[in-house]
């Protein structure tokens, strides 16, 4: 896979791929917050544009996706030194401990998961996170939701 590092202006890229999963969210009554350290006037990031929407895009279908009717996505984003973290957090369905670490194994499916997949999705975006020189990890409640936290270098 090729990437292509440039400043990318984050919230402008989170705030496209919100846009493009609202419909979805509406159908099943999902509500998405987004929020944000206001004290941080710039939020750019080192990344490939077109990878970084890939990388979105994928996570808030997720959290829509495996979510409850009248649930809650929420996107939280502050820089912890010169790294950028945004997390998507869901009130869904969640997962157990034990799952952590395969949720991001190419053609893994959720124990119990109902829902349409290949389960290729999440093994790209730790890959494309990982070409970033970023990272990627998750915790989860079954029952309670999930929150996958991204981290990505920010320019000096």
């Amino acid at each position: 896979m090729k990437i292509a590092i440039t400043e990318v202006e984050l919230l402008t890229v989170l705030q496209e791929c919100v846009k493009i999963v609202k419909p979805m969210a509406k159908k099943k009554n999902i509500n998405i917050d987004v929020q944000r350290d206001h004290s941080n006037t710039t939020m750019r990031v080192l990344a490939d544009p077109v990878r970084l929407k890939q990388i979105f895009l994928n996570l808030l279908n997720n959290a829509i996706k495996y979510n409850r009717e009248f649930g809650k996505v929420y996107l939280y984003c502050h820089q912890e030194g010169d790294h950028q973290v945004i997390q998507v957090e869901d009130t869904g369905v969640g997962f157990s401990a034990s799952e952590y670490n395969k949720v991001f194994v190419p053609f893994y499916r959720i124990e119990g998961s109902k829902e349409e997949g290949t389960g290729i999705g999440l093994s790209l975006v730790k890959q494309l996170v990982n070409l970033m020189d970023g990272k990627i990890s998750v915790t989860s409640t079954k029952g309670k939701g999930s929150n996958f936290k991204v981290t990505l270098p920010v320019p000096r």
